[in-house]
């Protein structure tokens, strides 16, 4: 008895654990205060985003998002006149619609990114009652109103305060209090017009919201990251980093700076946020002990980094400061002497600290051309590349904000000197063999091999402009002459096993048995 009292009490416990709200839960009454009684003041995702049309009080003022262990929180502080108010999630459920132009309920002009896809919407019309609907795909909704809380009140104003809370089970279909691993939530808010138009505000701001009723594109969601560890249960995180971006152009009060946080361990995008117009203050919460890199952009100003953000015992970062310097810009040409002349990359690095400098790498299309970096103040080395080319350098020096023309940075072909055996993965092998055990028991014996075509600093040769490749001769040679193997060596295709003297070479590399 005393065993299963335990086993009891252990399940209880666990799952406790689970069901438990880390967060402060926002309160679904209509009104957002940000006071840390009911929003904290960190989870406000976008303030005052500028506007693309002047439709009169039809405007996202804020956009509110945060989490606790059982539900996703939205809140919307707006204005509106007899349009639509919409907000659309894109969870990464597996369903969905990338143009969302052809839904059954609030069909307007938006579609996402090629790889995003909007499986809930949040909508209502001149600020009347909220309805949530799941998208199944590019034309059905499901009513999900009722699995979810809501409340919408009226302020000042034409304003509006919405707030929704949608329980994980219901987004993902998942046990309560968990989420499928890695999960994260897009969310961006619009203003729009009747059915299939598009709007004159959306938080975050994306171009084309211009009121024309144009196929406008979201690209730009506030994301929210709710399991980075990958266990499948929402992250509580107490670490936290803020600060303020500067414009160096004072005169600029129009200019919206995109802020956007990255893990340096891996590389990955882990949020994102905008300043109000002028830049302004920015904060991401709910961070866990690690290692951090904040990166903001604006358009006309270099891009800055800040790498080397450490969180450690949950404690903030503050005066995370940024000045943003209006960009120079580094212009010149890409030029190839042979070749197919794909597309290449040029990049610019830091001197002084071999950083990738500005917005990074730029591609110029197939057939070489004209490019341009922007970057701030500072002495760059501009590499251009492409593949099967010998990488040419350019330096510059970018003072005051100016432009520097490089010049031409020119991109010739590798051209192979010598044949080397390769394993899979391209590291050069010394030889391949095999064992014949019964040399006369009339069986035969192989050994696969694979060679790549490169120059005397091992760069493969992938275009083959001199036609050396064409035609390879195998030719086979007893290295022993005093006990010599018997029986004769025979070259073999590996495709269809048909015997061949020779063979051509493809993108620099061949195979034969």
């Amino acid at each position: 008895m005393r065993r299963i009292a335990i086993l009891i009490l252990l399940i209880f416990a666990l799952a406790a654990l689970v069901l438990a709200r880390p967060y402060k839960t926002p309160v679904i009454d209509g009104t957002i205060t940000g006071d840390g009684i009911d929003w904290d003041a960190d989870d406000i995702a976008v303030d005052d985003p500028p506007l693309g049309a002047d439709w009169g009080p039809n405007q996202i003022e804020q956009l509110w998002v945060t989490y606790d262990s059982l539900a996703l929180y939205i809140g919307i502080n707006y204005q509106v006149s007899n349009n639509a108010m919409i907000v659309y999630l894109a969870a990464g459920t597996g369903g969905g619609a990338q143009d969302v132009n052809g839904i059954d309920w609030y069909a307007r002009n938006f579609a996402f990114a090629d790889t995003v896809m909007a499986d809930h919407l949040i909508a209502n019309w001149d600020g009347g009652s909220l309805g949530i609907r799941r998208i199944l795909d590019a034309t059905a909704t499901e009513d999900i109103t009722s699995l979810c809380q809501n409340a919408n009140t009226t302020k000042l104003d034409f304003f509006r305060n919405g707030e929704v809370r949608i329980p994980w089970d219901v987004i993902y279909g998942t046990a309560p209090g968990t989420v499928p691993p890695g999960s994260r939530v897009g969310v961006v808010a619009v203003i729009a017009g009747g059915d299939n138009w598009n709007g004159p505000s959306s938080a975050p701001w994306n171009p084309g919201m211009d009121g024309s009723g144009a196929k406008t594109t979201l690209a730009n969601l506030h994301t929210i990251y709710i399991d980075r560890s990958g266990d499948g249960i929402p992250d509580k995180g107490a670490g936290s980093i803020s600060g303020v971006i500067t414009l160096d152009d004072e005169t600029d009060l129009s200019t919206a700076a995109a802020v956007e946080l990255f893990d340096e361990f891996d590389g990955s995008r882990i949020d994102s946020t905008s300043t109000s117009p002028g830049g302004g203050a920015y904060l991401f919460s709910k961070l866990r002990d690690g290692r951090y890199r904040v990166e903001t952009s604006a358009p006309g100003y270099a891009r800055i980094k800040r790498p080397g953000l450490v969180i450690a015992g949950g404690e903030p970062l503050t005066g995370i400061d940024i000045l943003l310097t209006r960009a120079g810009k580094i212009t010149g040409t890409v030029v190839y002497t042979d070749g197919p002349a794909p597309a290449s990359a040029v990049t610019a690095y830091d001197v002084s600290t071999g950083d990738v400098a500005g917005d990074g790498t730029k591609v110029v299309p197939q057939g070489g051309g004209q490019f341009e970096l922007m970057v701030p103040d500072g002495s760059y080395l501009v590499v251009a590349d492409a593949l099967g080319y010998i990488p040419d350098t350019l330096s510059a020096v970018i003072t005051g904000s100016d432009s520097v023309h490089a010049g031409d940075l020119i991109l010739e072909t590798v051209k192979a000197t010598r044949l080397v055996l390769i394993d899979d993965q391209g590291n050069e092998l010394e030889s391949v063999n095999t064992t014949v055990s019964f040399p006369d028991s009339g069986i035969f014996f192989y050994a696969s091999a694979l060679i790549e075509a490169r120059d005397v600093l091992d760069r493969r040769d992938w275009h083959d402009v001199n036609g050396y490749l064409q035609q390879v001769d195998l030719r086979a040679t007893k290295l022993n002459n005093t006990t010599p193997p018997r029986g004769d060596v025979t070259f073999y295709d590996p495709a269809d096993t048909s015997e061949i003297t020779g063979l051509s070479l493809v993108d620099g590399r061949g195979g034969f048995l």
